[in-house]
């Protein structure tokens, strides 16, 4: 079942504040209790955005949940995506990339250290459901998760998943489509806005949610902006995402570290 590119990036944005954040995963009873959160938020009338409540629940750990809270897509009816992972799995040595390699349901090559200079930091995997607007499970699938690193500079993040999520023009339109070989890539930045519950959208937002080019979610004391950039691409059955918060790179450093990954299969 296809999953939707935009409901992907947001679950994506999460794990990276997760990761930054270095906090533990979250329960089922705080994933229910999130839920109930966005749900009672919705049935006051806040509508077309992403909704957290991340001061009092740490952000970080809403990373782990994955809770993303969007429109019902036609295609595939999940609203949102609910991820879990055991940092106890997880690898900080390319040696031991087999142990989490071997737990996967799909193949790929993990490369060790791009031509920029960054290098294998660590691996793991986070199991997801993508849910429906009733809470119920609609699909779930194994992730693969690497971070990379560069003195200096931001870690970069590299997700795969076992399926195509890249499906149509409307999901594309705010993403500037590259060819690289035989491969489209699509690269984007997005802002990613969080705000007090009381904050009120200005038309810029508006109209910059509408382009796909911001995410606002509620719940910090002030206003914190982040600028992630995205590179993905669908290749031989697994779509691959890579991701970076405070876009510390160049654009044509991403689309070679893109490019790479795509001889490298």
């Amino acid at each position: 079942m296809k999953k939707n590119m935009n409901t992907i990036l947001e679950s994506e944005i999460r794990q990276v504040l997760l990761e930054k954040g270095n906090e533990v995963t979250a329960s089922e009873v705080l994933k229910s209790k999130i839920d109930r959160d966005i749900r009672l938020k919705e049935s006051k009338g806040v509508k077309k955005m992403k909704i957290l409540n991340a001061k009092k629940i740490a952000l970080a750990t809403l990373a782990f949940a994955v809770i993303t809270c969007s429109v019902c897509f036609a295609a595939s009816k999940i609203t949102y995506y609910v991820g879990s992972s055991n940092p106890n799995n997880d690898v900080s040595n390319y040696s031991d990339i087999d142990k989490v390699m071997k737990k996967l349901d799909f193949d790929t090559n993990v490369i060790k250290e791009f031509d920029n200079g960054y290098q294998f930091k660590s691996a793991g995997i986070t199991s997801s459901k993508g849910m429906d607007a009733n809470d119920n499970e609609v699909s779930s699938f194994n992730k693969l998760n690497i971070s990379y690193s560069l003195t200096g500079k931001n870690d970069i993040f590299l997700y795969i998943t076992q399926s195509k999520n890249i499906d149509t023009e409307e999901e594309t339109k705010s993403y500037e489509a590259i060819q690289l070989g035989d491969t489209t890539v699509y690269y984007q930045q997005m802002q990613y806005k969080l705000v007090p519950v009381d904050y009120e959208i200005t038309e810029e937002d508006q109209a910059n949610m509408d382009a796909g080019v911001l995410q606002i979610s509620y719940g910090s004391d002030t206003v914190e902006e982040t600028l992630f950039t995205f590179v993905t691409w669908d290749q031989n059955g697994l779509n691959y995402l890579l991701m970076d918060s405070a876009s510390s790179l160049a654009k044509d450093d991403y689309l070679s570290m893109a490019e790479e990954l795509i001889q490298s299969r």
